[in-house]
């Protein structure tokens, strides 16, 4: 009996052990900084998150800050693929933002990547 080549078995084992991603995971997450919590920025950006998913609309694109002028200042952009619905928009959007939370507890500079869209939220409107 021939045995199968080292190559094929691999990758019949990556394939076996590939578990799809699932629309709701993230495929990226960025959140380097923190923030004091109850602070007027974390008032800032549950404001910002709260409203994102809603005000990208039917454009899936979206972009606002929150706040005065200054280190309480949070600017945020929402944006989905040419080719997801408004309503599969706004459904990875609010999951975005629930995760923007849960996932980068006090992040002042969050990037959350999914495969229909990517919102971020920050201290400086570069993002940075």
């Amino acid at each position: 009996m021939e045995s199968l080549p080292l190559p094929f078995l691999l990758c019949s084992l990556l394939i076996l052990l590939h578990t799809p991603t699932s629309k709701s995971d993230p495929l990226h997450i960025n959140c380097p900084a923190n923030y004091t919590a109850n602070s007027t920025f974390q008032s800032n950006l549950n404001l910002l998150l709260s409203s994102l998913p809603s005000e990208a609309g039917p454009s899936g694109f979206y972009n606002v800050s929150v706040g005065r002028n200054g280190a309480d200042q949070v600017y945020g952009l929402a944006l989905c693929r040419g080719d997801v619905s408004s309503v599969d928009c706004n459904t990875c959007l609010t999951t975005a933002a629930q995760d923007a939370v849960a996932k980068c507890p006090r992040g002042m500079s969050n990037t959350l990547w999914y495969d229909n869209c990517m919102l971020r939220c920050s201290m400086t409107s570069s993002g940075t």
